[in-house]
């Protein structure tokens, strides 16, 4: 065909478009409503679709260009930019623009965030917009590590008071090592290790840890415990807690001499007295010992089983006491020769005493005991102690000296000195509670020496006997004990 050209397919479809006039909605202009209260137009080229996209805030726009007209013009964007909320600060010859008109009916003044969020660093600076001010932000305040104590209010005297403590850290960051410290009364006593003061390692945040303190009140009355948590040299928190002590229902002592010689007899006492005002009933009393103890005479309803004797007791009425006794053989030496008690009553906790002896060998060629004739004694009876010393030497012992201590509470009657069956006559003198007996000049081998001492009960309650026996040969006596208890 003369004339004509061949044109490319894909420009016949481009003019066949254009012929017939069909449109592509993308050609086509449509606003949106700008978002936010104050506009800012920033004019920029458009590289992006060709069809108009609803979710868009903003709009575009170009002339539907010809066939075979020259090259349109590069589409410009006209964007809605919101307003930035927070302090403006203004250039000194700008001011902000007037608000913008708003429909009837329809508020122009913005709601507030439910959260604001601050801008950091300092406030941006345009000449051209204005917002409302937002209140400033304030750090919250910083939550200190803090603790509760879990204690008894009222106790009795000598049974173990149970302390709980627990230290939170209710903050949102790592905490410690901190200390937990305890002032208290003489009257309070610490048993737990460790001493009055806690440390507590790192916290973490919203981490809770407990500990736990064992105290005893060792005197009846009102006392004060102040606990303090400290951080370094800063208290992060105190609290003073109130205690009140008193009697215990069931008063519960256990007796022994302080040391005895391998081969004699040692004689443990319990006490037991009903220091309330109602009768204390089922009371269960069990004594066990080591087995270097032989048990040879105890008081009357004693069971015995390996290594244990037991009592029941019916009741105490008020202010009523009971005492038990058990003499032990001690047949071998050692340190610590020891009888535990467990006392146990209707109502009451259970209360334990422990008492310990030494055993000790044989040293030397003066053996000395000291025991009494009467177990138990009442006010205004008298009671005999007897030192009996023993010389197990070859050679005569010269210049013995006899000592015996007097507790205040017991008065001095008379005495006897007998040397084997021979009665010796022996003067003394008392000074500061001690008698002290002149010197015996000698005493044979294999021969015994013994002071018979009559004391008088003038008050009720515990004591301690104690005798010190030396020679000229001793640079340190030979020492001997033995309780006495004395009854109202």
């Amino acid at each position: 065909m003369n004339g004509w050209k061949r044109i490319p397919g894909r420009l016949c479809c481009l003019a066949l478009l254009v012929a017939t006039g069909c449109q592509s909605p993308g050609w086509n202009t449509q606003r949106f409503a700008p978002a936010y209260e104050t506009p800012l137009d920033i004019e920029a080229p458009v590289l992006g679709p060709s069809t108009t996209d609803s979710t868009q805030r903003g709009e575009y726009s170009t002339a539907r260009p010809g066939l075979l007209d020259p090259q349109p013009a590069a589409p410009t964007w006209k964007k809605t930019v919101p307003a930035i909320r927070g302090p403006i600060e203004l250039g000194p010859s700008t001011t902000a623009p007037p608000a913008p008109a708003t429909a009837p009916g329809v508020s122009s003044t913005p709601e507030p965030r439910a959260n604001p969020v601050p801008t950091p660093g300092p406030a941006a600076k345009l000449d051209s917009i204005a917002g409302p001010e937002l209140p400033q932000f304030v750090n919250p305040p910083v939550s200190e590590p803090e603790f509760t104590l879990a204690l008894p209010s009222s106790v009795l005297e000598n049974e173990p008071i149970a302390v709980r403590i627990d230290v939170v850290n209710p903050g949102s960051r790592m905490r410690g090592p901190l200390r937990l410290t305890l002032t208290r009364p003489d009257a309070i006593h610490n048993l737990t290790p460790g001493g009055d003061t806690i440390v507590v390692d790192a916290l973490k945040p919203r981490e809770r840890r407990s500990f736990a303190l064992s105290l005893a009140a060792t005197a009846t009355g009102e006392h004060d415990l102040e606990f303090r948590l400290l951080d370094g040299e800063k208290e992060l928190a105190w609290k003073k807690v109130h205690l009140s002590c008193a009697p215990p229902k069931l008063q519960v002592t256990l007796l022994s001499p302080e040391s005895k010689p391998a081969g004699q007899r040692a004689e443990f006492t319990l006490s037991l007295r009903n220091t309330s005002s109602e009768p204390v009933g089922q009371i269960a009393a069990v004594l066990d010992y080591d087995r270097t103890l032989i048990p040879v005479e105890a008081s009357e309803g004693a069971r015995q089983k390996t290594g244990q004797l037991t009592w029941e007791i019916p009741v105490l009425h008020p202010g009523e006491g009971l005492f038990l006794q058990v003499e032990f053989d001690c047949p071998h030496a050692t340190r610590a020769a020891c009888v535990t008690a467990d006392v146990s009553a209707q109502g009451t906790s259970g209360v334990r005493r422990t008492a310990c002896l030494e055993v000790e060998r044989a040293r030397g060629t003066l053996q000395v005991v000291l025991f009494d004739l009467n177990d138990l004694a009442r006010v205004g009876q008298e009671v005999t102690a007897v030192v009996k010393v023993s010389h197990l030497g070859l050679q005569p012992a010269r210049r013995l000296v006899g000592e015996l201590d007097i507790p205040e509470g017991l008065e001095l009657v008379e005495y006897v000195v007998y040397r084997g069956d021979e009665a010796v006559p022996l003067p003394s003198q008392v000074e500061a509670g001690v008698l002290r007996f002149e010197p015996v000049d000698e005493l044979k081998a294999d021969q015994t020496l013994e002071f018979r001492v009559v004391l008088r009960a003038a008050r009720s309650g515990n004591y301690a006997l104690k005798a010190r026996v030396s020679d000229e040969l001793r640079t340190e006596p030979v020492v001997a004990g033995e309780p006495l208890t004395v009854t109202p």
